[in-house]
């Protein structure tokens, strides 16, 4: 009976140290850093039952990433509202005004994941809250 306690004791030793180091072993993400020259932030909108494109020049965002550790994968993208750009500047000014994004009273969105998680064979969706004129909603954002 003691060596069956002591065969399981080793096997139980065994097993938590094979758990501690594959714990220990999960990948730190990596932070990529923004190229501004590569990138864009794009928006589409209607205006008088017209398809219409505009971006935002400012923007930061910060992504951690680890294909191995997504639980500490994580993503967060702040918009300087005041720096949207359709091409138009009146349309511009209705967009920041009061009746569009008030950036005066709301000059930042904000997008921060709470999770990532894997879609398919390299695709990734960023789960979380998107805060708008001062309204968070949830949504997911494909990586």
């Amino acid at each position: 009976m003691l060596a069956n306690v002591r065969a399981s004791m080793s096997a139980l030793i065994a097993l938590t140290l094979l758990v501690t180091s594959a714990r220990a072993a999960a990948p730190t993400p990596v932070e990529y850093t923004l190229d501004p020259t590569r990138s864009s932030l794009k928006f589409t909108f209607k205006q008088d039952g017209a398809d219409n494109q505009g971006r935002f020049r400012k923007y930061d965002v910060v992504l951690r990433f680890a294909e191995g550790n997504l639980p500490a994968s994580k993503l967060d993208v702040t918009v300087q509202l005041d720096s949207l750009d359709t091409g138009d500047e009146q349309r511009d000014g209705e967009m920041k005004g009061v009746n569009g994004f008030n950036v005066a009273k709301f000059p930042e969105a904000k997008f921060h994941a709470t999770r990532i998680s894997l879609v398919s064979v390299g695709r990734y969706e960023a789960i979380g809250k998107l805060t708008l004129h001062g309204v968070s909603r949830d949504i997911r954002v494909p990586l």
